[in-house]
């Protein structure tokens, strides 16, 4: 079966791939369909698998958007949003490492002209995910500003020493449809 990666913007993951514009990609990576995540133009259980990273806080009904994923999905959903409205975490994590200065500049631009319309708190996503019979696990992305001691044989030693190096990016959500779950017990 398909996955689909809503609100994709230059990631190329994913069988299908939807965003509302590609204003600001590279010619390379335009979404494969154009459609807004609040009323997807697919069938009932069209994909295995979505993908959704930083896209519900930019949505006028994010709720309308789960409800659609909701309707399309039929095994796992996989949801990213940011920590906070601030964006200096995400800026950090790309320029230390490598300098990513165009995601920088978007980034920056979101943050200017407002384009956030929502702090979401993803306990409440939880709950209506499941309310909706989606089992789920939440978990908080970091980004390490000393990441490569954190794998290898020293990691035992230093990776708990980098943990307060740790600055909070998003927060992430994977769910699995309820009766998958309970199939496999």
């Amino acid at each position: 079966m398909l996955t689909l990666n809503l609100g994709c913007g230059n990631d190329t993951w994913g069988d299908c791939r939807v965003d509302s514009s590609y204003n600001f990609l590279t010619n390379k990576n335009k979404p494969t369909v154009l459609a807004d995540a609040q009323y997807l133009p697919f069938k009932e259980a069209s994909f295995r698998s979505i993908k959704s990273n930083h896209l519900l806080e930019h949505l006028s009904n994010p709720f309308e958007a789960l409800k659609e994923m909701n309707r399309v999905a039929t095994e796992e959903l996989k949801l990213a949003f940011p920590v906070e409205t601030d964006v200096w975490p995400f800026i950090l994590s790309r320029l230390l490492p490598v300098p990513h200065l165009k995601e920088c500049y978007f980034a920056c631009e979101t943050k200017r002209r407002k384009l956030h319309i929502w702090i979401i708190n993803p306990n409440i996503v939880l709950r209506y995910l499941e309310a909706s019979g989606w089992v789920g696990t939440l978990s908080k992305g970091y980004f390490c500003l000393f990441t490569e001691i954190e794998s290898g044989r020293k990691a035992k030693i230093f990776k708990p020493l980098s943990r307060k190096a740790r600055i909070p990016m998003e927060y992430v959500i994977e769910a699995r449809k309820q009766h998958l779950t309970q199939s496999r017990l």
